[in-house]
């Protein structure tokens, strides 16, 4: 269910604000390169088409990848910006959509 989905991504968020400097939690930075990984998994494959995957979901899933971002680009991630270019490319609208809205959350936040 969308609901089950959107909490499932909130405990990720909590995860990543709360304890991505926790050495308990993320033991080596191959543990963080993992989560990495899965986070862009989970754009690239892990969502419905466009038209039926909820717009809550979807923003769960990019503030996620956004807090991961903030912490880890550009030293520890510096291939970002390619692979928000590579989603784009290897997928269709619907993870187009997705890293345009990363891009847009991520560009809100360090606004604000």
């Amino acid at each position: 269910s969308d609901v089950v989905r959107h909490y499932g991504l909130q405990l990720l968020d909590h995860v990543v604000r709360v304890h991505w400097n926790d050495a308990q939690v993320f033991q080596t930075q191959t543990t963080k390169d993992d989560f990495r990984r899965m986070c862009l998994q989970l754009l690239a494959s892990g969502t419905r088409d466009l038209v039926s995957e909820r717009g809550f979901v979807k923003e769960k899933l990019c503030a996620v990848v956004t807090e991961v971002v903030k912490l880890e680009w550009p030293q520890l991630w510096p291939s970002f910006l390619a692979d928000v270019q590579g989603l784009c490319e290897q997928g269709g609208a619907t993870q187009a959509e997705l890293a345009l809205v990363v891009l847009r959350v991520l560009s809100e936040d360090v606004l604000e």
